[in-house]
């Protein structure tokens, strides 16, 4: 049941049947197990607020007595303006930090082998159909059709598999179907290496999940060294952006029963950002750029982001909670040039709007520090006249918008 200020319907998931097949054997040596469960026929919609809700819940459970991160609590100092990343050589993508993929062991419990007999039981799951929104971003959105799956719970050696029909993110990135088998191994359920399509991109995905309880798990994804071309899904126009060379390092580990404790980290890093201008259609051109960020119980940290042009560059580190709390700063810094050129398109924009820049320790150069934070709900940004805090997303459409955009400007 959904937590009371979730504000969500008391039906999130409906199933149509639930069949299981108990080992009677198991019974009667006090073993309670089944040979096989069905679930069938899963339909369900639920938004990223009540996952938000849920994992506010857990935390705010698991650290009831204990002391709580202040919700004034500011991001991390930003990184130094004068500081300078070392160019990598022509080419290439510095290599991705080294992450701990090994699967955690539940407390008080000894990672080792745990005794295997001979018994084998499955769960299967048909006809799955899921929808994840977000009542605060309509445009956020994915969508899960045609799951269907085995997964061995006893069985050395067993053999399962993960297929879904149909994968939608956001409306438009759309995947061919997926097909995904593991093995059961000492009662680790296993997949090692495997090589992944999604959206275009090349993966190699690794990841375990212990079969004891907690269901500890560990997940690795790389992304090697590739061009991302979004052509494909945008058919009738062109991709507002192209990545010459990304590459990418991600891991997560924890409870599958306990996801408010997972913890992660992922680097991304590439080269040739060409960005195209919605209004004018001109493009501009990143030689380089990266994002670090790590996951704790405590929320989502972006240590460092940063996106790097020869006449300006952006910087930034933020981080956000599961009670919903977020703040971010962001530095832009620019030629003098550049810097007019952002200041007139923002004013232009809207006259509610102002984009002023300061001069940095040398004349070629000027910055402006831009401050994101969640206020009352909604995400806010220091661009209004005087600094003056207005909501986010309206102020990005109405400077982004497209030459043929009617969204009206801000506010």
């Amino acid at each position: 049941m959904p937590p009371r200020d979730s504000g969500e319907d008391l039906e999130v998931l409906r199933i149509e049947s639930v069949k299981a097949d108990l080992s009677w054997r198991s019974l009667l040596k006090g073993h309670k197990r089944f040979q096989r469960l069905d679930i069938q026929g899963v339909t369900g919609e639920v938004s990223l607020e009540l996952m938000q809700a849920l994992l506010a819940h857990g935390q705010a459970s698991k650290m009831a007595g204990g002391s709580t991160p202040p919700a004034e609590h500011v991001p991390p100092a930003l990184v130094d303006s004068n500081h300078h990343s070392p160019q990598a050589p022509t080419g290439v993508i510095p290599g991705p930090l080294p992450v701990d993929t090994a699967v955690p062991q539940p407390a008080g419990q000894e990672l080792q082998k745990v005794p295997v007999d001979d018994f084998e039981g499955v769960v299967t799951f048909d006809r799955v159909n899921l929808r994840f929104f977000s009542h605060r971003f309509p445009d956020l959105t994915a969508r899960m059709a045609g799951v269907s799956g085995v997964i061995p719970i006893w069985g050395e050696g067993a053999e399962g598999r993960l297929l879904i029909g149909d994968f939608e993110l956001g409306g438009r990135f759309h995947s061919q179907t997926i097909e995904v088998p593991f093995i059961l191994k000492d009662r680790f359920l296993e997949l090692d290496d495997y090589e992944l399509k999604l959206f275009g991109l090349n993966l190699n995905v690794t990841a375990a999940i212990w079969m004891v309880p907690g269901l500890p798990y560990g997940l690795q994804l790389n992304l090697p060294v590739q061009q991302m071309d979004l052509s494909p899904v945008y058919p009738d126009q062109e991709p507002p952006f192209t990545i010459g060379a990304l590459q990418s390092s991600s891991q997560l580990r924890g409870h599958l029963l306990n996801p408010g404790g997972s913890t992660g980290g992922s680097y991304t890093a590439f080269q040739n950002l060409e960005i195209l201008d919605g209004k004018d259609g001109s493009r501009t051109t990143f030689p380089s750029g990266s994002a670090y960020f790590q996951l704790s119980a405590a929320g989502l940290i972006a240590q460092d982001f940063r996106i790097m042009g020869e006449e300006e560059a952006v910087i930034g580190n933020g981080f956000a909670t599961p009670r919903g709390d977020a703040a971010a700063i962001v530095r832009i810094i620019a030629s003098p040039n550049r810097a007019e050129s952002h200041k007139t398109r923002v004013k232009l924009a809207s006259n509610q709007l102002d984009l002023q820049f300061e001069p940095l320790v040398t004349p070629d150069r000027e910055f402006r520090d831009l401050h994101l934070k969640v206020r009352s709900g909604d995400l806010m940004i220091d661009l209004g006249k005087e600094r003056q805090w207005v909501p986010f997303l309206p102020a990005a459409r109405a400077i982004l918008g497209s030459r043929d955009s009617n969204n009206p400007l801000y506010p």
